[in-house]
């Protein structure tokens, strides 16, 4: 049986980018391991997105996964820090890698990002996340691949959310 093999892609050409999808050029600072969890919460032909005083462009909520945190529990607590409520957890929708500098922690990321469905538990709260500067339902039809994160247009283009 053959071995599969891929080609090695140098990390000075891998396409870095910061939350605004700005391209970024890799400047050979130490790369840190990053899994992500993202909810995908649709209502009325709309979906739950979220800016920050950081991104300008919507993006859905979710975060890093913290130590001994499961991909779900991490997915809870970040939205709950995002939009001040719950939701429950459903199937896994997407997976995707990405490369991308963290700005304000100014750090370079190799990330595997999940995106789940989630339904919203009750009404949207209010984030206890300091950095959230708009929380709440987009309508599908105000999405522009100007106005959302590149990587979140693409999974909602994935999904069939988008076209």
């Amino acid at each position: 049986m053959s071995e599969l093999s891929f080609p090695a892609v140098p990390t000075e050409q891998r396409p870095w980018r910061d939350a605004n999808g700005q391209a970024i050029t890799y400047d050979g600072s130490p790369i840190e391991w990053r899994i992500s969890s993202y909810a995908i919460v649709v209502q009325d032909e709309s979906v739950l997105m979220i800016q920050d005083k950081n991104n300008y462009l919507y993006t859905v909520p979710g975060g890093g996964v913290e130590l001994e945190e499961s991909l779900e529990e991490a997915l809870v607590r970040e939205v709950q820090e995002e939009i001040g409520s719950l939701v429950q957890v459903g199937a896994l929708q997407a997976a995707k890698e990405d490369w991308f500098y963290h700005a304000q922690e100014q750090r370079f990321y190799h990330a595997a990002l999940m995106f789940y469905q989630a339904e919203l538990n009750g009404e949207l709260g209010e984030p206890s996340d300091e950095k959230v500067t708009f929380h709440g339902f987009v309508p599908l039809s105000e999405l522009t691949p100007a106005n959302t994160n590149p990587l979140v247009w693409e999974v909602l283009q994935e999904v069939g959310l988008l076209s």
